[in-house]
């Protein structure tokens, strides 16, 4: 640790590199179009504690209650933007969002099976592999404004991943416990309990704060406040409960729509408040990564990341004219699909039964969450860009 460094007071460090992530972010996207989360994960990691120690190895529960609630923010944005109808007119989108995600997971299983890990190494590995971040691609599409079919189907089938990569992940956690403890009730609690109980909370907010909206005669204009209050409350009450707050996100954002709530398109991303969040939410995923496990699991990371890409895009590629769009369309969502990230560090901070150090206890995670931090991003920039579906801007 350089000594500098280790001379400055803790309660600097937090503002001091976000200052600095975003300062560097927008240059770079300035003078390169590298879209910011990605400059934001890369200052995160090498100020980390692991690396030149300014931030802390392990941050305080009031981080990772704070990483939690802006990570909520773009769920809740997600499950706002679902449109269930398109589902029941479209079957094939969940099919196909069915399909991919079991083909990254079986993939990604072979490949570090192959490559010596355990069973329950592979099994986690795989399940951890499924999500695409909607953190992520909503930050990306707010930058470069794109809106269209690739657009749409990317946070729809990023909605559903999410999803299946809570059950199955869940699953898993709650199986291994069952054999190591003999209890059926502590592996169910930790499986079927958590994601009933957190969706249950979702629906109760979902309902109750535009109840409150309507009896308060506020205007869609002026509810940002209330749903964002809303959130903050029901993050924490599943925190405290440790419940997922990614569960409880999501369904807060889609009950939030049925029941009424209009949120503008300049309403979406919660103006500054939302870049703030989403700058230390990058920030703080990427610190979590150490350079050790980086370097360590590097060799398995690239063939899973590959394995990955092309299980997604080969399945969203085949089934694209049967979904009602091209198969250029069709390979450019799978493509945007890249990124993981933000995603598998909260799954895992909501996870005490293995805890969000397993990140670097598996070396290939490690690295794959630092690669898909850095470039997917840029691959899902560039794969709205081919769809002409961005209006890049500079601000």
């Amino acid at each position: 640790m350089l000594e500098w460094i280790a001379a400055l007071p803790p309660d600097l460090a937090w503002p001091l590199v976000c200052v600095l992530a975003f300062a560097l972010a927008e240059w770079l996207f300035r003078v390169a179009r590298i879209p910011r989360i990605s400059t934001y994960a890369l200052i995160g990691f090498v100020l980390g504690g692991a690396q030149l120690g300014l931030l802390p190895e392990r941050p305080t529960k009031a981080m990772v209650l704070l990483a939690n609630i802006a990570f909520g923010l773009l769920l809740f944005e997600c499950g706002y933007r679902i449109n269930w109808q398109w589902f029941r007119r479209n079957p094939w989108l969940l099919l196909i969002s069915f399909l991919e995600s079991s083909a990254t997971l079986i993939g990604v299983y072979l490949v570090a099976s192959a490559a010596g890990l355990g069973q329950a190494q592979a099994l986690i590995l795989g399940t951890l592999a499924i999500p695409t971040s909607p953190a992520t691609i909503l930050r990306v599409i707010h930058e470069t404004r794109a809106s269209g079919q690739v657009v749409e189907r990317l946070i729809h089938f990023s909605a559903l991943n999410c999803i299946y990569a809570v059950l199955a992940f869940k699953t898993i956690v709650g199986y291994q416990v069952f054999q190591s403890s003999g209890s059926l009730f502590d592996a169910l609690s930790i499986s079927i309990w958590v994601v009933a109980t957190s969706a249950l909370v979702g629906l109760v907010f979902g309902v109750l704060v535009p109840a409150m909206l309507r009896w308060l005669r506020r205007t869609p204009n002026d509810s940002d406040l209330a749903l964002v209050l809303g959130l903050v409350l029901a993050v924490a009450i599943v925190e405290s409960l440790e419940l997922s707050s990614i569960v409880v996100s999501l369904v807060y954002g889609v009950v939030a729509r049925a029941r009424g709530v209009v949120l503008g398109s300049r309403h979406r991303d919660f103006g500054v408040l939302g870049e703030l969040l989403a700058l230390f939410l990058f920030v703080f995923a990427a610190a979590s990564v150490t350079v050790d496990a980086v370097v360590a699991g590097l060799a398995l990371a690239i063939p899973i990341m590959i394995v990955r890409l092309l299980a997604t895009t080969a399945v969203t590629t085949s089934l694209a004219g049967l979904s009602g769009t091209t198969y250029r369309k069709g390979a450019l969502v799978g493509l945007a699909m890249a990124p993981i990230s933000a995603f598998v560090i909260l799954l895992l901070e909501q996870t005490p039964q293995l805890g969000p150090k397993l990140v670097n206890q598996i070396p290939a995670l490690a690295a794959l969450v630092l690669i898909m931090e850095l470039l997917g991003p840029v691959l899902t920039r560039l794969s709205l860009h081919w769809a002409g579906e961005t209006e890049e801007r500079s601000r």
